[in-house]
């Protein structure tokens, strides 16, 4: 094994003593490029947008800024019968604890229904409990119950139009 040449850091610093300051340029990124373009870009989206606005309010309508990014999700229940004859489960796929619950409270408040509940887990689907007295439709008592939740949906939605 051969040793190991020490190098000595003395002749390097004469080297930079030689150099002046104005020899290095030292370039820092700016931003101000990048903030102008998208001062622009902003700029550009914000005169399109009253440019639209212009034309639908010419036309009467009001503006939905969520239209055309938001994906409406369809509810497709499937009645399934219970042990009991007045039972039933209700598969609701792809809806959350939110949905499941404010629907089941308006289930409750339709004639007919002598029990409701919900049960959902990552598992499975969400599924809805649903006794009904005798006499009554499945099918009916579900229309009523989301036709209450559609009357609810459509009144929050108009107070928060009169308070925009």
């Amino acid at each position: 094994m051969g040793k190991k040449k020490k190098v000595s850091l003395d002749d390097d610093d004469e080297y930079l003593d030689d150099l002046e300051d104005g020899d290095f340029e030292i370039e820092y990124p700016t931003l101000e490029k990048k903030e102008k373009e998208s001062q622009k870009e902003m700029e550009k989206k914000a005169e399109e947008k009253s440019e639209m606005e212009e034309q639908i309010a010419d036309f009467g309508l009001e503006i939905d800024d969520e239209i055309g990014t938001q994906k409406f999700k369809y509810v497709n229940p499937k009645i399934i019968k219970g042990k009991r004859d007045r039972d039933y489960e209700i598969l609701m796929e792809g809806q959350s604890h939110g949905f499941c619950n404010i629907l089941v409270k308006h289930i409750l408040e339709v004639d007919g229904v002598d029990i409701a509940a919900y049960k959902s887990t990552g598992l499975e689907p969400a599924k809805i409990f649903i006794r009904v007295k005798d006499g009554y439709d499945i099918r009916q008592i579900l229309r009523k119950g989301a036709d209450s939740l559609r009357d609810e949906v459509i009144q929050v939605r108009d107070l928060f139009y009169k308070i925009i």
